[in-house]
């Protein structure tokens, strides 16, 4: 797409930094993949599944390694573990306070991981629907609508 602010990394991005297994199914199965592999061994025969070690990095991590100035935007489909990765970003969070999207899947449990992570840096929810954003006060996960706006300027973004 001759994007100059792109680059790709081989590394999955986690909670904690080091080596951890990452989930796939094979090829003749639907794309999914992420480091926890009960979501696709819940839908998919284990003989699909596969699975290699892979190296973990934290968003703190790669926004230090990357010299970052600034996050705007942090966009989160970890396939159940968005928790995780926020965790390992609130040297990010409380610096840059970006928006947020991020997908909650309701068999995930980790909605009440999500809003203590977000809720004391005065992060507001807004459930994405097909009819427009949403404001909730907590964030309840639907395979409707799984994706959630978190924002520290809900007045700024119109919301």
């Amino acid at each position: 797409n001759r994007l100059s602010n792109v680059r790709c990394l081989c590394t999955a991005v986690g909670g904690t930094e080091g080596v951890q297994e990452f989930y796939f199914p094979d090829e003749d199965e639907p794309v999914s993949s992420s480091l926890r592999s009960d979501m696709l061994l819940a839908s998919l025969p284990a003989g699909t599944v596969r699975h290699m070690p892979v190296s973990v990095l934290t968003l703190d991590q790669l926004v230090a390694e990357e010299q970052l100035t600034r996050v705007s935007l942090v966009k989160l489909d970890t396939e159940r573990t968005e928790h995780e990765v926020l965790a390992g970003a609130l040297k990010t969070l409380a610096r840059d306070r970006p928006e947020i999207i991020c997908e909650v899947w309701p068999d995930a449990d980790n909605q009440r991981q999500l809003e203590d992570i977000l809720r004391p840096l005065d992060y507001h929810f807004f459930q994405l629907l097909p009819a427009g954003p949403a404001a909730r006060t907590e964030i309840v996960g639907s395979a409707l609508a799984l994706n959630y706006l978190s924002t520290v300027r809900p007045g700024e973004i119109g919301l």
